[in-house]
């Protein structure tokens, strides 16, 4: 599953950065080989491929490894994964700055591998699903002045002042938001956000 999102990962930033108004191929170098690739479906076609090339680092007292690929196309795609499989993310960053991040995208699973959570970024907004079933529960939007956090309660956004833990899962830790109105607070329980009882 990783080297899919890898690859996927890989190709939405070569569009999206640059290189797709191109069609024509560039001369390939002597690195790539010629090799024949098969698809999910198993459908086979001839290709190329060459080795990656990344650097990887960890802090003195890490509980990390983070690795960096630098794109052709002037991005760089960085990878920091937890020592102890929990949790892994990407991120793109800009041909300018690799502190610029365009696209995000993290995964934390239980100890059995399930899904507890995920996050997506782009530009300045965070999507957020707390529970790890893949469905939007919250977003945070950064942009400009003070950020901005939405829930989705029954089906209707709701903007709330800010979160009291801002949608940051921990196992057993319940989320709770205050509303605009500051006597409402809702909370995140059974995969759902409602209004808190008193």
């Amino acid at each position: 599953m990783a080297r899919l999102l890898l690859a996927c990962l890989f190709l939405t930033a070569c569009l999206a950065v640059g290189g797709a108004d191109n069609p024509k191929p560039p001369a390939l170098g002597p690195e790539w080989t010629k090799v024949t690739r098969t698809d999910v479906v198993g459908q086979k076609s001839a290709g190329y491929s060459r080795p990656l090339v990344g650097k990887s680092g960890r802090a003195e007292n890490g509980d990390s490894v983070a690795h960096g690929v630098q794109l052709e196309c002037g991005a760089s795609v960085g990878i920091v994964e937890r020592d102890d499989k929990s949790n892994v993310s990407i991120r793109l960053s800009t041909q300018k700055d690799t502190m610029d991040t365009q696209m995000a995208f993290g995964v934390e699973w239980d100890k059995k591998g399930v899904p507890m959570n995920h996050g997506v970024s782009f530009g300045g907004i965070s999507y957020k699903d707390l529970d790890g079933n893949g469905t939007i529960d919250c977003w945070i939007d950064c942009r400009g002045g003070p950020r901005n956090s939405v829930i989705i309660v029954e089906d209707r956004l709701i903007k709330v002042n800010d979160s009291i833990n801002p949608f940051i899962s921990f196992p057993g830790v319940v989320q709770v938001a205050r509303g605009q109105d500051p006597d409402v607070y809702y909370h995140f329980v059974k995969g759902k956000w409602a209004i808190k009882p008193d």
